[in-house]
């Protein structure tokens, strides 16, 4: 279930201060207009909405592993560099930082992103002893090495080479939502549903209410019972699924909520 929130968006209003006055009133001669400041300013117009707070993104994890499930995590489970997500063949599958997805065996002589990746893994999890491994891209004898160390420890073969499955890249650390294959079934495509560990506040508004109020890059304030109110930023506003734009305008807004929503939803 999601937790909710009160979002505070924060709308400027521009109001002008001036005024004008006759020479009967202030001595100018000739009864003429007296020149007075002009000052402009702005005053902040204020609106309520409810906002429920979500996972700023979660999918299904890619697998390359092939063999069968042998062991899963719990759902909930925060799974972090290094950890493993799931077990197939009596294998683990560790997860690894990095954007581009694992795509084939990565041994001695290969370049690419996906090394690099490996290579700032290994290096990050202390698997570099000797400081020899360099962040280049390209697995030379010392990754070759610290593969073999990082194999070790995960109990498996240290055979230096990263076969196709071992490991799976995502951007950030991961929370387990789903279990998308049970223990003693085949690891034939995704096994878990995870999101992230970032979140952000869903807002349901009317587009009119949305541009008016919160519009992408507005500062909101968010509240909630108990808790100190905080300041994010709206990311995003799209058409609510299922309601089209042209009949009743509904849209969600993303909005950017750092640690408050975090410390909501795990908390």
């Amino acid at each position: 279930m999601l937790a909710r929130m009160t979002v505070v968006a924060l709308g400027a209003v521009a109001m002008v201060l001036g005024g004008c006055s006759t020479g009967a009133d202030d001595g100018v001669a000739g009864g003429g207009l007296a020149t007075v400041e002009v000052l402009t300013t702005d005053l902040v117009a204020t609106k309520s909405l409810a906002g429920e707070v979500a996972p700023a993104e979660q999918r299904a994890l890619p697998n390359r592993a092939q063999g069968i499930v042998t062991a899963l995590p719990e759902i909930g489970a925060v799974i972090d560099a290094g950890e493993t997500l799931f077990v197939v063949n009596e294998q683990p599958v560790v997860l690894l930082l990095g954007d581009v997805p694992a795509y084939r065996t990565m041994a001695l002589g290969d370049v690419g992103s996906d090394v690099e990746q490996l290579e700032r893994g290994l290096v990050a999890l202390g698997f570099d002893a000797s400081e020899q491994v360099v962040v280049d891209g390209t697995f030379d004898e010392a990754t070759e090495i610290a593969v073999g160390e990082w194999q070790g420890s995960l109990g498996i073969e240290s055979s230096g080479v990263v076969e196709l499955g071992r490991v799976a890249f995502s951007s950030e650390a991961v929370r387990v939502l789903k279990l998308l294959a049970a223990g003693g079934q085949p690891a034939a495509g995704a096994v878990l549903e995870v999101s992230s560990l970032s979140r952000m506040v869903l807002v349901r508004a009317d587009a009119d209410e949305a541009a008016e109020f919160l519009p992408i890059g507005g500062a909101v304030v968010l509240e909630i019972s108990g808790a100190q109110a905080r300041d994010g930023v709206v990311l995003n506003v799209r058409v609510a699924e299922g309601m089209p734009s042209d009949r009743e305008r509904a849209v969600w807004v993303e909005i950017e909520a750092g640690e408050v929503a975090t410390e909501i939803l795990d908390g």
